[in-house]
């Protein structure tokens, strides 16, 4: 009597699992965001008090790494579950999703969720095969191409591939610099993206919703910086005035902070709809902090926190992004994690969020991390590759190697224990330094078949 009782149990255990509902996933992408940039992740002069808050209700990832040290590679990479030894997208160059990909989008679509992508895309403009809606996404609205947004006040966004025009905004006669500067496109953005969020959940609210919530703050404006050595754009009198910094420190502060507060309204917003416990939101950035801010800039802000390195390189400070998980009530609060995982393992991971199994992929599901504290068993080194940059990481062991000038310079460090990586362990660890290398080669030679 007793074991049937037990399996009665079980079996009404897995039932109610079955009908538990699919939790709403939003994934937040910020731009340029260097690894000491916020509260939780070090910062002393910039305020986050929303991402913190996270944080602390949340499980911080100390060593999440980006799909690559720039843009558009990192975001390919994440869409498609690969790195660029499986893709060969490693340049900033205009890299366009081929047809009939299989994206994070178009998994959870074919799932059952319903898609939306807000901000800056940069994998193929409308009418292209990267087109957001021939890529998974059912609706989406933001910037068409990740050039143009590199301005805060464009005259017009893209919404489902129709242009927008935003009120008051002109743009002077040089490209991507704003003669007249009203309505700000970050803002503009949030609020569509919130409003869609909120009357997809009203219209269907047993079907559960992706977000891919790609912020184009804190980037600087790259053109402006040019001409007035700053680049920072935001709306309204910035809250670091009363400080006594040079401009181009209260500005960029504010731009993070500006992402800060949006990251606040987000969560009101699904508290007051009562998504927030059936809802995954992480945050994250694309790249670490860009060497356009100047070395004054980025040294004030201590960008990169104790990494070296920079957007564009395959140093720590360069791929390894500060990042967020928080899923009320399922991620137990205040954890803490120093288990790599990269963006390739956001497609595995969400697969398994969504109850479908995974396509094949360069990463594995972190669910088991987020949830249960316990790393995945992966069988795959980690790879980066950009255009003087190799990386291959194997547990808590990286290889590097970086051409230059005619020649090469490879080096190996123990990232968990060195994240400075200051001590080159190549001669210490003869057999590590070795296996790493082939590792590396094996992924350049699959790039060239």
């Amino acid at each position: 009597m007793q074991k049937l009782l037990i399996v009665l149990f079980a079996l009404l255990s897995l039932t109610a699992d079955a009908q538990a509902p699919r939790p709403n996933i939003i994934h937040i992408l910020a731009d340029d965001l260097g690894y000491g940039e916020l509260g939780a992740f070090g910062q002393k002069k910039i305020r986050t008090p929303h991402i913190d808050q996270l944080a602390r209700e949340g499980l911080r990832l100390d060593r999440h790494y980006a799909g690559s040290a720039l843009c558009s590679p990192s975001r390919y990479a994440f869409m498609t579950g690969r790195h660029a030894g499986s893709t060969g997208v490693s340049g900033n160059g205009y890299n366009v999703l081929p047809k009939n990909t299989i994206t994070v989008a178009r998994l959870l679509q074919q799932a059952g969720y319903y898609t939306i992508f807000a901000g800056k895309w940069a994998l193929g403009v409308p009418g292209s095969s990267g087109d957001p809606l021939k890529q998974g996404f059912d609706q989406w609205y933001g910037y068409s191409n990740q050039g143009d947004a590199h301005d805060y006040y464009p005259e017009h966004l893209y919404e489902n591939g129709r242009r927008v025009k935003l009120p008051g905004n002109q743009t002077s006669n040089r490209a991507r610099v704003a003669k007249a500067a009203v309505t700000y496109a970050p803002l503009s953005i949030e609020s569509w993206a919130l409003e869609t969020l909120a009357q997809q959940h009203r219209r269907a609210p047993q079907q559960p919703i992706y977000l891919q919530f790609d912020v184009t703050l804190p980037h600087l404006n790259n053109e402006l910086a040019a001409i007035d050595g700053v680049g920072a754009q935001y709306p309204g009198p910035a809250r670091y005035r009363g400080e006594a910094w040079p401009e181009e420190m209260r500005g960029y502060a504010e731009m993070v902070s500006q992402l800060d507060d949006s990251l606040g309204r987000l969560v009101a917003m699904l508290k007051r709809q009562g998504m927030a416990d059936n809802t995954v939101l992480i945050f994250s950035s694309d790249n670490g902090p860009t060497g356009v801010r100047g070395l004054a800039n980025l040294g004030f802000f201590q960008a990169s926190g104790a990494l070296k390195g920079l957007k564009g390189m395959a140093l720590e400070g360069g791929i390894r992004v500060p990042t967020v998980v928080w899923w009320p009530g399922h991620i137990k609060a205040g954890g803490q994690s120093e288990s790599p995982s990269a963006f390739w393992d956001m497609l595995p991971t969400f697969a398994a969020l969504a109850g479908v199994k995974s396509p094949a992929s360069d990463g594995v599901s972190q669910l088991p991390l987020w949830l249960e504290g316990k790393p995945p068993k992966r069988e795959k080194p980690l790879y980066w590759r950009m255009k003087n940059w190799r990386a291959v990481m194997d547990g808590d062991y990286k290889w590097l190697r970086f051409d230059g000038d005619g020649s090469s310079v490879e080096r190996l460090y123990d990232v968990r224990n060195d994240p400075g990586e200051k001590q080159d362990l190549k001669n210490q660890k003869p057999a590590v330094f070795k296996r790493l290398r082939a590792l590396a080669q094996h992924e350049e030679d699959k790039e060239k078949r």
